[in-house]
């Protein structure tokens, strides 16, 4: 619901100034890492842009995140030292070999790679060249070998899917 004020001053002219402002009619819950604002940032703080200059809009609350963190790609606060942070001056690649230790190669650039995720593959060997038995099926301990098994915006690291949190996420 929205109340409106007006305050009108005569003198020579009539002048006239409204300021609107938002009653809260129902409780809003706020999730991990966020506090309530009687304000939406129209720009809230993300990975890619962590402090943006913008308007807020006072005519309707919402849940922002606590200071020193950002929204993720999917809506959620994560602390901002959390985010991908590309290696200076972010060196393009094409293999992960091509980059310094503890940097990974995500969509032709160099960078860290957090929150690691694995999953198992189940693979079927039609062919007793490989070493199984026709039929059978074997199981690949530690999730993939390539990129290409991983999910989207994942890659292979070690065996293990690794989830590569950078600045295109929101694209």
């Amino acid at each position: 619901m929205f109340s409106c004020r007006a305050s009108v001053c005569l003198i020579f002219l009539s002048i006239t100034t409204v300021s609107c402002q938002y009653h809260q009619t129902s409780q809003v819950t706020c999730g991990t890492n966020e506090q309530y604002s009687p304000c939406t940032q129209i720009c809230p703080p993300t990975c890619d842009s962590p402090n943006p200059q913008c308007r807020v809009d006072c005519t309707r609350p919402s849940c922002n995140c606590l200071p020193g963190y950002v929204f993720s790609s999917t809506r959620q606060c994560i602390p901002a030292n959390s985010c991908y942070q590309q290696v200076q001056p972010s060196p393009r690649c094409r293999f992960h070999t091509e980059c310094r230790t503890g940097s990974y190669c995500v969509n032709g650039f160099c960078g860290a790679a957090t929150g690691v995720y694995t999953r198992t593959i189940v693979t079927s060997s039609s062919s007793s060249s490989s070493g199984y038995r026709s039929g059978y099926q074997r199981q690949i301990q530690g999730g993939c070998t390539l990129d290409v098994h991983c999910e989207h915006r994942k890659i292979c690291i070690n065996g293990a899917c690794v989830y590569a949190d950078h600045s295109d996420r929101f694209n």
